[in-house]
């Protein structure tokens, strides 16, 4: 982490990061203090959702800003799960960066963001315009609210980025994929909420796409897609079936660990902490559609499309089954924090059954 230290006459901050305001200024103009960001939507609510989704995961982010759109990154204590979200410039009605070709970076309190967002009161008639502005490195994030009454500005710190979004960060290798589950995503989050419910604290999740037994469908050439979930917490065990029809359970393909992939049939288990799994429930209730990717290596990834209107903003959730302790990026060892003292394993016995009903 990058630090400063603040002259007498500079206020002092009580985090642990340096604000960017009390960056020296005699360290040397970069590009990014050059730049200019400003931006104007009415869709304040969808945005509020967003952001509010991201919180779960860690309050800290890193906003990369671009001529396109704005990337946020935010990652789990440990670097055992992370989230990245794409929010496309057309969500906005203004987006202007100066100039053009330019990036800004910048972290700040996520939270305080999403606070601000869901202030605001529901406003489909899109009355209440919110600006977000940046001016580059020692400036505030600020965000300010207008309608035909009044004009609110807030401006919030930021801070010397020292969360690394880069390359080596938690992610799926794309050459070694395992499965590809896709989701609707209003059913996945009611199965979601069924296991928050019972306090679950590790779950299974189990897929196959074993060919068919029933005669009817065998005639169809198809093969049996299955999903469920196997919970454990204070109850015991429960058995949580996701349905299998077509448009539920749209898609499940199995690869085989090789250099040329090739699908599969097969059938695949694996075992998170729903603690982080958990964390994602927002940002599903915000999509329309949801697949899930597992690679060999243990790491599971979420990825999320949320519509708003005629716009999408894309979400990201990385991370690692329970039998993880290391996960090799580019010829980088980082350590994951196993999350339990013993491996998950599914115990035969009595489970309760619980379908999901549409």
């Amino acid at each position: 982490m990058e630090l400063f230290v603040a002259s007498d006459d500079e206020p002092e901050h009580d985090g642990p990061y340096l604000p960017s305001s009390q960056v020296p200024h005699s360290q040397p103009p970069s590009a990014s203090q050059e730049a200019r960001f400003v931006a104007a939507t009415t869709t304040t609510r969808h945005l509020a959702d967003v952001f509010g989704s991201i919180t779960p995961v860690s309050k800290e982010a890193v906003i990369t800003i671009g001529s396109d759109g704005m990337r946020i990154y935010a990652e789990s204590e440990h670097r055992s799960s992370n989230l990245s979200v794409t929010i496309d410039s057309t969500v906005f009605r203004q987006w202007q960066i100066t100039p053009p070709n330019a990036t800004l970076k910048l972290q700040l309190d996520i939270s305080l963001i999403a606070s601000a967002l869901s202030s605001v009161p529901n406003d489909p008639e899109g009355k209440h315009t919110c600006i977000f502005s940046y001016d580059g490195l020692g400036s505030p994030f600020v965000i300010e609210f207008e309608d035909n009454l009044i004009s609110e500005r807030i401006e919030m710190h930021t801070y010397v980025h020292d969360i690394d979004d880069g390359p080596h960060v938690l992610g799926i290798d794309r050459s070694r994929v395992h499965f590809e589950i896709t989701l609707d995503s209003k059913t996945f989050t009611a199965l979601l909420e069924s296991l928050h419910n019972v306090g679950t604290t590790e779950v299974s999740l189990n897929i196959s796409n074993t060919p068919e037994t029933d005669i009817r469908h065998q005639l169809t050439g198809g093969n049996h897609n299955s999903l469920f979930f196997v919970s454990k917490g204070p109850i015991g065990l429960m058995k949580v079936i996701y349905p299998g029809m077509p448009t539920v359970l749209e898609r499940v393909d199995i690869y085989d660990d090789s250099d040329n992939p090739t699908p599969i049939t097969s059938q695949v288990s694996s075992s998170y902490s729903f603690k982080q799994l958990g964390q994602i429930l927002k940002a599903v209730r915000l999509s329309s559609k949801c697949k899930l990717v597992k690679d060999y290596r243990g790491v599971l990834s979420l990825q999320l499309l949320c519509r708003n209107q005629s716009n999408a903003t894309l979400m990201t959730y990385n991370l690692v089954e329970l039998s993880n302790v290391e996960i090799v990026y580019d010829e980088e060892p980082m350590a994951v924090e196993p999350q339990s003292d013993q491996e998950y394993e599914i115990e035969r016995g009595p489970a309760f059954d619980t379908p999901i009903f549409l």
